[in-house]
């Protein structure tokens, strides 16, 4: 069976080549998935909805990964258990779905972290067989027809949300210091840090992660009057848009 993939870019930047190349697949799909980002609420659960936009029942089966390093260049998956410990419930992961009819799918967190998570889970159609099959896992790749995955992303937050954001000088880098991620909307050098400050801006629109690095590529004209570096950054969790401000030098 092969393969394409539907996912949202943990990254947050446009996927726009891969969906210019899928979009006639995407036009025959038998199902739909939304959201394909959800963030867990304060009781560490949420509800996507699984739609079929076919005219015979489909064989839904569903996979959960692990997302490590996510939004670099060392971002990868691995495999994570249904149930287990410090993992996610998803139910149902598998299951059919009448012609015209939607499912909806809870998501719940089991455990609590000190760190930010991120998982995909990943659904997609199977052939009756398939879906019969105890071990269907396997058959995620396999290679009878064409099969659209839908891969969506999953934030759990930890216990006690900090955002914070460093920025090294020398480095000209930013790094996440708080413990969930940060939609990083642009950085400005300007000339104080009152709100009407004059400021050269960049705009980035980059997610950073807890524990990593940005280099945002600065060039900026300094001048004498040049005193700090500021920050504005986006908040999934609270909605709200912040800012941080830092020496220039």
């Amino acid at each position: 069976m092969r393969r394409l993939q539907k996912q949202w870019p943990v990254s947050g930047l446009q996927m726009l080549p891969l969906l210019v190349l899928a979009m006639p697949a995407l036009c025959f799909a038998n199902i739909t998935v939304s959201p394909m980002k959800v963030m867990l609420n304060e009781q560490y659960a949420t509800t996507l909805v699984i739609s079929s936009k076919s005219e015979t029942t489909q064989y839904i089966q569903g996979k959960i990964t692990e997302v490590h390093n996510p939004g670099t260049a060392q971002e990868n998956e691995t495999p994570a258990q249904q149930g287990a410990q410090n993992s996610l419930v998803v139910s149902p992961l598998k299951f059919g779905l009448p012609a015209g009819n939607s499912q909806p799918v809870r998501i719940v967190s089991l455990g609590e972290s000190n760190q930010e998570k991120i998982y995909r889970v990943h659904f997609q159609s199977m052939t009756p067989e398939e879906f019969k099959n105890t071990g269907s896992d396997k058959n995620f790749t396999s290679d009878l027809s064409l099969t659209i995955v839908w891969g969506v992303v999953v934030m759990v937050p930890p216990a006690k949300q900090v955002a914070k954001l460093g920025w090294d000088v020398s480095a000209q880098k930013i790094t996440n210091t708080g413990n969930i991620h940060l939609l990083v909307k642009r950085i400005g050098l300007c000339d104080s840090d009152k709100n009407e400050a004059r400021c050269q801006w960049k705009e980035l629109k980059k997610n950073v992660y807890p524990g990593k690095p940005y280099s945002p590529a600065l060039t900026f004209s300094a001048s004498a009057s040049s005193e700090k570096i500021r920050i504005e950054y986006f908040n999934d969790y609270t909605q709200k848009q912040e800012v941080e401000s830092f020496p220039f030098k």
